[in-house]
């Protein structure tokens, strides 16, 4: 594996993504009644760093941004929720790069990554959240609709915002 160059531009641009990423987290276009809330292009900020210097660097900057998104609010019932929410969950969008070689790359990234994010939001939707389960519903189907409607509607509203030609140049690596 090639070794990583720590310089300026890589740190630069990572600090102001996850920056971005977490003050964008708090413009909440719409929250769901126990948490889980669509944002103004929140994870698109925070999965930039993957697309740019790759999966390391990414994972790295997503976790960053799960404990920073954990501290500002902290909700948790145990450990291994936390680990999946916050570590897990955030730590995936790094995978952004994934697709780097490829056209519409960082929409290809994008998309895997907040499938990743809701594969994790899922798994613990079902393991710690089942208390939220109503009466008459599977716990599987319930943390699906709850985890699915907020991730996939920001997902989606991503993907038409990267549609736009010049708005996936801005994020390119120059």
């Amino acid at each position: 594996m090639k070794e990583l160059e720590m310089n300026s531009k890589l740190i630069s641009r990572t600090a102001i993504a996850i920056s971005l990423g977490i003050i964008f987290s708090m413009v909440k276009i719409f929250q769901l009644p126990f948490g889980g809330s669509v944002t103004f292009f929140s994870l698109l900020f925070i999965s930039l760093p993957g697309f740019w210097f790759g999966i390391r660097v990414g994972v790295i900057a997503g976790v960053i941004a799960g404990v920073i998104n954990f501290l500002i609010e902290p909700f948790y019932l145990h450990p291994v929720q936390f680990f999946l929410d916050y570590i897990l969950g955030f730590g995936s969008l790094g995978f952004s790069g994934i697709f780097h070689s490829q056209k519409k790359s960082l929409m290809k990234g994008f998309f895997f990554v907040a499938f990743l994010k809701f594969v994790c939001s899922f798994i613990s939707g079902v393991i710690f959240f089942k208390s939220y389960t109503p009466e008459n519903c599977s716990v599987f189907t319930y943390s699906f609709i709850y985890n699915f409607s907020y991730i996939a509607l920001e997902t989606f509203m991503t993907i038409i915002l990267l549609c736009i030609p010049k708005v996936e140049k801005i994020f390119e690596m120059k």
